[in-house]
C-alpha cells in the first residue's frame, strides 16, 4: 500500500510512501500551478496546459508522458489521466464521500483496478491500494493531482 502524507505545516510538500519505506516527494509551487514529483530515478511535473485550465500536462524525465483533465461538472467529479493510450479515473465514490475508486477504461467499459482513501474530513493524508504492476511514478501522479484538485477549491475533495 501507498500513502501520501503532508511533510510540513503549509502543505506545500509531501511524502510518498510505499509499506513505509520513503520513495519520494510531491512539492507544489507557490501558485499551486506546478507539481513536481521527485522519486529516485524519476522527476515528473505536472503544469496546467494554460493559467486557466483544468487540463495538466505530464512531463517524466523531460518527455510528455500523459495528460489529464479535472471534469468537475458531474454529479461525481473526476480526473481523467490519458496515459500510454490508455484512459485512467480517478472517481469518487460518493458525493459525500473522500474516497475514490481507480478505474482503466478500455474496449469493455472498464474495470476497477485500485482504491483511494482519505484519513480525517482535514487532512490530505491518502492510503492508495493498487496492483504491484502500477509503478510507483503513477501512484505518485495520481495523488499529486488530487492534492492538486483538493488546493484548488474548485470541489471539495
Amino acid at each position: 500500500m501507498y500513502t501520501i502524507a503532508p511533510e510540513n505545516t503549509w502543505a506545500t510538500r509531501y511524502q510518498l510512501h510505499k509499506d513505509e519505506q520513503l520513495l519520494g516527494t510531491i512539492v507544489t509551487s507557490g501558485w499551486m500551478s506546478v507539481y513536481t514529483i521527485t522519486l529516485p530515478d524519476d522527476e515528473i511535473v505536472l503544469k496546467n496546459r494554460k493559467w486557466y485550465s483544468l487540463d495538466v500536462s505530464v512531463v517524466r524525465n523531460g518527455e510528455l508522458v500523459a495528460t489529464a483533465t479535472h471534469v468537475i461538472f458531474s454529479y461525481k467529479p473526476e480526473v481523467q489521466i490519458q496515459y500510454n493510450n490508455r484512459l485512467f479515473r480517478v472517481v469518487n465514490t460518493s458525493v459525500w464521500s473522500r474516497d475514490f475508486t481507480i478505474h482503466l477504461d478500455d474496449a469493455n467499459g472498464g474495470m476497477q483496478i485500485g482504491t483511494i482513501t482519505r484519513s480525517g474530513t482535514f487532512t490530505k493524508n491518502y492510503a492508495i491500494e493498487v496492483p504491484d504492476s502500477v509503478e510507483p511514478w503513477f501512484v505518485g501522479l495520481i495523488g499529486a493531482l488530487l492534492i492538486k484538485q483538493s488546493n484548488s477549491q474548485a470541489i471539495y475533495l
